[in-house]
């Protein structure tokens, strides 16, 4: 992202492995570290051992969706920056409007552009740190 500041680290969870590796692909082109998750439960799992800046995350996945893993992330890292992506609403159910309000940084519909992911990513991460100034996860789930 820039040459003065740490290395981001970012959470791509998704359950398409296609998805999934061109995310990570840009992601990293872009000097981010990426570590990846199918779903939401192994997402967090994963959190716990390897905090994250930021996580962009698809929501309709097995196992554990956005919704959920949104409502969780926001309890055992409430200063990790998430990005909800989705492919649209569903009837009258518009699921990123959803994940903002479950407590996402911000949503991207799909397909969306590679400057629109990484110019959310830049924001978010330029932004002041929430409660305790970083994302670490500690054993009992509180930052």
């Amino acid at each position: 992202m820039t040459d003065h500041a740490p290395t981001p680290r970012v959470l791509v969870i998704d359950d398409e492995a296609a998805v999934r590796a061109a995310l990570c692909a840009t992601l990293s082109d872009a000097g981010c570290a990426v570590t990846e998750a199918r779903d939401g439960a192994e997402a967090l799992e994963i959190l716990r051992a390897n905090p994250a800046d930021a996580v962009l995350m698809d929501i309709y996945m097995p196992l554990r969706d956005g919704f959920e893993a949104i409502r969780e992330l926001r309890r055992v890292a409430p200063a990790v920056k998430i990005i909800a992506i989705s492919g649209g609403s569903r009837g009258n159910f518009d699921p990123l409007r959803a994940a903002e309000m479950l407590g996402a940084d911000r949503t991207l519909r799909k397909p969306f552009g590679i400057d629109d992911l990484l110019a959310a990513l830049a924001e978010l991460l330029s932004a002041p740190r929430g409660p305790g100034g970083g994302s670490a996860v500690s054993e009992d789930g509180r930052s």
